[in-house]
């Protein structure tokens, strides 16, 4: 018997951008943006990169920066553009976050929460600009947020499989920074705190989460706060939740960074204009989050997809120098 022995190569698939002739090179960091100013304009040069094959200088008609909030804003700072208006800096301004902070109930029957789905659930609160949605919630996720220390800690963690998560998420008033500081080896600092409406929402966030977990049967509702203490009826969450702040040091969660560079429609107010080009370039755009000019609560993903798509199209359609 002869036995016949195929080997199959896997096929390769590539995105539709290399099917075109594009390069992606990855495990390489930029380094830095060239400008150049030749007869009053203003214009991207070349790149600066670093890989495996070291420093590498590279040129385009065009080009695209979309390194999220915090890496965008860090570059165009190293390479020396703050603004298109001198004396005026408008990279890094109006930076904001999605903030939360998970409500976890205790129930007299099994949850099993962990098997659940991420986010499967969500109710809008549309004049707070504010969800509050279910949570996934492993052991090893709710021990780090449980406010307990010693047997305390392992009484609360027993009671995992009957627990629950509720978490309102909002978009955070965009008045941060990023901006230059001694903190860090990156030499850059986000500098942000929740304001006081900031801190009320929130609180209205949690009051609505607890209540609702007691009107489902919740025996205990606690949220991780530094006095590790809970609240064990409907009628007390007003009081629990009352007058939060800082102080209080309540585990505030963020997520999905924003602002930076925002578009705006004039350069003294803003970093890129409605077609999300930079102000005083002839070839640069920003396609992140980076260009939101006002805080969202949704995950910024399909946002910001759709953002670079209409941006691409309005690239090819310029005309360059």
């Amino acid at each position: 018997m002869r036995i016949r022995r195929e080997t199959r190569r896997s096929q390769r698939i590539d995105p539709e951008f290399v099917k075109a002739g594009g390069l992606l090179v990855p495990d390489t960091d930029v380094t830095g943006i060239e400008f150049e100013t030749k007869h009053g304009k203003t214009k991207v040069a070349a790149l600066h990169v670093f890989g495996d094959r070291g420093s590498t200088r590279i040129e385009a008609d065009r080009f695209i920066l979309a390194s999220g909030a915090y890496a965008s804003t860090k570059l165009l700072w190293r390479s020396g553009f703050l603004g298109a208006v001198p004396g005026v800096r408008t990279v890094g301004k109006q930076f904001s976050v999605n903030a939360g902070s998970p409500v976890v109930g205790i129930f007299p029957t099994r949850m099993d929460a962990f098997l659940g789905q991420q986010v499967g659930y969500a109710l809008e609160i549309p004049e707070e600009r504010m969800i509050i949605e279910t949570a996934f919630a492993p052991p090893a996720l709710t021990s780090l947020g449980m406010p307990a220390w010693g047997s305390e800690f392992q009484l609360r963690l027993g009671k995992v499989n009957y627990m629950m998560t509720g978490t309102p998420v909002f978009a955070t008033e965009g008045y941060g920074e990023i901006r230059k500081g001694g903190i860090g080896e990156s030499g850059f600092v986000i500098d942000f705190a929740m304001t006081n409406n900031d801190w009320r929402r929130l609180e209205k966030g949690l009051n609505l989460t607890a209540e609702a977990m007691f009107a489902m049967g919740a025996e205990e509702v606690y949220v991780g706060r530094f006095d590790a203490t809970s609240v064990r009826r409907g009628g007390d969450v007003a009081k629990y939740f009352g007058g939060l702040g800082p102080s209080q040091f309540v585990n505030v969660l963020s997520a999905h960074m924003q602002g930076g560079n925002i578009i705006a429609d004039a350069p003294y107010h803003g970093v890129v204009d409605r077609n999300l080009k930079v102000f005083g370039t002839e070839n640069l755009w920003i396609c992140d989050a980076s260009v939101i000019p006002a805080p969202i609560t949704v995950n910024l993903a399909m946002t910001v997809m759709a953002m670079s798509r209409y941006a691409i199209e309005q690239m090819y359609d310029s005309d360059l120098p």
